[in-house]
């Protein structure tokens, strides 16, 4: 189970990174909910793409989770949070846009004062008036 489960996540990445996204995307479901070990399987797939690739695919995925409620990308946008490319990192960010845990605020927190670039610095300051807004609000 656990072999099909990686095989699945670097079959359609490579597929994917094939087809420069113009087919497959609905296959993006598949990357919905994953545990930790799955984001490590599928950072590891992510290794072999460049860097646009990768802002092309996590900026899907933003897309995707705007559209459907149910999908949970997360775990793959917490990850990306550590991306070298600013581009995914910012990504990753706008991603997390209806996370709530209270953990991430001091993730976030630490990328607006250490992110080199200003664009992920920017979308950091953002999400972190979302946290300021609920904390405010009692909502966390």
């Amino acid at each position: 189970m656990v072999q099909r489960a990686r095989n699945g996540i670097l079959f359609v990445l490579s597929a994917l990174k094939e087809r420069n996204f113009v087919e497959g995307l609905d296959s993006l479901v598949l990357f919905s909910g994953l545990s930790p070990w799955q984001v490590r399987i599928f950072e590891q797939g992510l290794a072999t793409y460049t860097d646009f690739q990768k802002e092309v695919l996590i900026s899907a995925l933003v897309d995707w989770a705007e559209e459907d409620a149910l999908l949970d990308f997360a775990p793959i946008f917490k990850a990306m949070l550590r991306d070298p490319v600013p581009g995914v990192r910012r990504a990753a960010v706008n991603g997390l846009w209806e996370d709530i845990d209270a953990s991430l605020g001091g993730t976030l927190l630490h990328l607006l004062q250490n992110d080199p670039d200003a664009s992920v610095r920017a979308a950091v300051a953002i999400a972190l008036g979302r946290f300021l807004y609920l904390v405010e609000t009692e909502e966390l």
